[in-house]
């Protein structure tokens, strides 16, 4: 919260709603894949089996959409590639954590995408950033440090 005030403002109903499934989705993909022999190859093929739904859903009208094929095919291509080293990762991972370790370091994922941006897209590194990393990873720690407690 830290890092998005003073200009937070609530986002729009469907775009919450939106949010929460995704992160409900997520949290039972997570759950799934930790008990999948095979989570890579089947994480692929749920990735393959994602692509109509999203091509069906990038038909519907939008107000502000601008797109080119050179923006589209590289949107596709850091996704892909961005996405699947992430899941490769984060499955290689994930058997060998706890559930609560592993819901918990998920939360590093803002930290992560704020220094990426910092990184990657010039975006300037503020102190309210800091703070609110620290804060997060933090916390993580408390987590983490109080389940082996």
């Amino acid at each position: 919260m830290l890092l998005l005030l003073p200009g937070a403002h609530a986002p729009e109903p469907t775009s919450a709603l939106m949010m929460i499934g995704s992160g409900l989705a997520w949290a039972y993909y997570s759950v799934k894949g930790k008990s999948m022999p095979e989570a890579i190859p089947a994480t692929t093929g749920n990735f393959i089996l994602a692509v109509p739904f999203t091509l069906i859903l990038s038909l519907l009208p939008s107000v502000d959409r601008f797109a080119s094929a050179p923006g589209l095919l590289l949107a596709m291509t850091s996704g892909a590639l961005a996405s699947g080293a992430a899941y490769a990762l984060w499955y290689t991972l994930l058997p060998r954590m706890k559930a609560m370790t592993a819901s918990t370091v998920q939360l590093s994922v803002p930290c992560l995408a704020t220094l990426g941006g910092v990184v990657l897209l010039g975006e300037t590194f503020s102190l309210r950033m800091l703070l609110s990393m620290c804060a997060v990873l933090l916390g993580i720690m408390m987590v983490i440090r109080a389940g082996r407690a």
